[in-house]
């Protein structure tokens, strides 16, 4: 197993945030999710082990939020640390 690809960048990550937050949106008022997870893999020499966390929550009918980030070591050859974040925060008046 290795981590998914890193986020993208400029308009992909802003329409990644948005796609997210949309789904957050569709969530009842008041209801939420949080995910952690642990993983390892390895074969002949290489490996990756590490961790994810991924939280999200509708706070109001104007608020919804989300944070998701994930967080892993590798060996051999894919030697060392490897990561990724994104959260979204959206608020309507």
């Amino acid at each position: 197993m290795t981590l998914p690809a890193p986020a993208p960048i400029g308009q992909e990550v802003t329409s990644a945030i948005r796609e997210r937050l949309d789904r957050v949106e569709a969530m009842p008022v008041g209801r939420g999710a949080l995910d952690l997870g642990a993983y390892v893999r390895g074969a002949g020499g290489t490996g990756v082990a590490g961790g994810f966390l991924d939280y999200e929550r509708r706070l109001s009918p104007s608020t919804a939020l989300f944070g998701e980030s994930v967080l892993g070591y590798g060996w051999g050859a894919t030697p060392g640390l490897q990561y990724q974040a994104m959260a979204g925060l959206r608020m309507r008046w």
